[in-house]
This record gives C-alpha cells, sequence and structure tokens, in this order.
C-alpha cells in the first residue's frame, strides 16, 4: 500500500469511527464511569434573564482589529446560572419543597419537549436551555458599515450567530446531528477540515430570527461576514426579545473595524 492510499485509508476508518460514535444504538461502555449517563438529552433548562443586570455584552476583539476577526457576545452573568433547573437538585437543596418543586419542574419541561428516551452515556447534550422561545435578535452599528446597512440597520443579514442548541438533535429523534431546522445552519467550529460534530450551532442571523428557536442556551457569539466599505469605529448594539416580551439591550465598547 502506498503512503497516500495508507493516510486515506487512516482518514477514513477515523470518519467511520467518529460518525458511528454519534448513532443513536452506538452506547458507550457501560463501565466507562468518567462519562453521565443521561436519561434526557437537555441536563437543566433555565428561564430567560429578566433584566439588563443579569447579562453581559462586550467584543472579545482587540479596540482595532480586522473585520473577519471582529467577535462579540451576549451572555447571563454567571450569578444567574444558579437558576437552572436540573433533574438533581432534589438531592442537592437544604430547602427541600423547594428542591421538589424543580426536580418536578424538570420533568414536565422533559416531558413537554419529548426528551425522554436519550438514555447514553455521553458528553452530547445541552446545559441551562430556554424554555421560552427567542423570537428575535438583532445587531445594529452606530456608524455606517456599508452602503446597505447605513448606521441604525439591521445587520443580520451580514451577521452569524454562534450558539448552542438542543432543538435541532431532538426534532430527529437524537438520529442525526447533521439536519438542521436552517437552510444555512452548521458546525459552529471545525478541526482542520472535519466539523466537529455537536450541538454548537451556527447560522446567518436573519435566518436564525425566521426560526424563532426554542431549547438553545442564553449564550450568544456573533461574526460579521463582509467587510464595510471602509474602515471605522462601531459599537455594535444587540437587543434580544421572547414571546412573553422580555426585552434585552446592550452595546459594546467602541471597536475600530478595519476594511
Amino acid at each position: 500500500m502506498t503512503l497516500g492510499a495508507l493516510t486515506r485509508s487512516v482518514v477514513t476508518v477515523g470518519m467511520v469511527m467518529l460518525f458511528t460514535a454519534c448513532d443513536k444504538d452506538k452506547e458507550m461502555d457501560d463501565d466507562n464511569g468518567a462519562l453521565p449517563f443521561c436519561e434526557s438529552l437537555i441536563g437543566s433548562y433555565t428561564d430567560t434573564p429578566t433584566s439588563e443586570d443579569m447579562i453581559r455584552i462586550a467584543a472579545l476583539c482587540p479596540s482595532e482589529t480586522d473585520w473577519q476577526d471582529v467577535s462579540f457576545f451576549m451572555v447571563q452573568k454567571d450569578a444567574y446560572r444558579a437558576a437552572a433547573i436540573h433533574s438533581l437538585w432534589g438531592t442537592s437543596f437544604d430547602d427541600e419543597a423547594l428542591a421538589r418543586q424543580n426536580a418536578a419542574k424538570y420533568d414536565s419541561l422533559s416531558k413537554a419537549h419529548n426528551d425522554l428516551d436519550y438514555n447514553r452515556r455521553t458528553l452530547t447534550m445541552v446545559m441551562a436551555c430556554l424554555y421560552r422561545r427567542t423570537t428575535g435578535i438583532h445587531v445594529v452599528s452606530d456608524t455606517d458599515y456599508d452602503e446597505e446597512h447605513p448606521a441604525g440597520t439591521y445587520l443580520d443579514d451580514i451577521m452569524r450567530i454562534h450558539f448552542k442548541s438542543a432543538e435541532d438533535y431532538l426534532a430527529t429523534g437524537y438520529t442525526s446531528l447533521k439536519q438542521y431546522l436552517g437552510k444555512t445552519t452548521g458546525p459552529s467550529s471545525y478541526y482542520g477540515s472535519l466539523p466537529i460534530i455537536d450541538l454548537d450551532l451556527s447560522e446567518y442571523l436573519d435566518e436564525f430570527n425566521r426560526i424563532q428557536r426554542k431549547l438553545i442556551q442564553f449564550s450568544f457569539n456573533f461574526r460579521l461576514t463582509k467587510a464595510p466599505d471602509q474602515t471605522g469605529t462601531h459599537r455594535f448594539t444587540i437587543t434580544y426579545t421572547n414571546e412573553d416580551g422580555v426585552e434585552l439591550t446592550g452595546t459594546t465598547e467602541p471597536v475600530t473595524v478595519r476594511r
């Protein structure tokens, strides 16, 4: 066998092993105690933050950077994560009544979202899923970006949002990590040329808003997909809304986006 053929063979075997591991009927060995046993795909739920002091919005990039490297985020603050509703809370609270209440709510939410038959030892799960539907996330700049996007207009069609979701995988009945609700949806990151097939997803923000997603984490990262007409300093404002009418907004620090 030539070196090239051997290399192709090794890559093929690796790919088969990767995707076989994702198959519904392929379980991890029971004696592998390092992996948690998950009856449901969603490990815990959380309600949407209801005030802006519960969230953080900031840029991940330097104050001046090339447009391809501009990155900013909207997340809930760590203190709010304590509001997670988890099945194990029945044994982790001093307040037994509250523990029973939250464990019962977790069971009710799992049933409502048909998430009862995952039954695997796996790291493929989502924690702190929002059980309220997100109706919109929009991004604007206080500076003209290009001719089609003057200051104050939505940048949704030239922005990708990165997020963690249980919704797409649940919709397939736990059978496929490659079928998505959106046409522009795909894995959020890659290892070399191979997609990392898990529940970290990415799609154009305008499609995200068309889908109006549920069962996602309140943790969003944004990346531009188009160069500006010229180098300029931008303050990006993010506005989030959900089905209950909650609206949260915040603005990044100034970022000089180089063309």
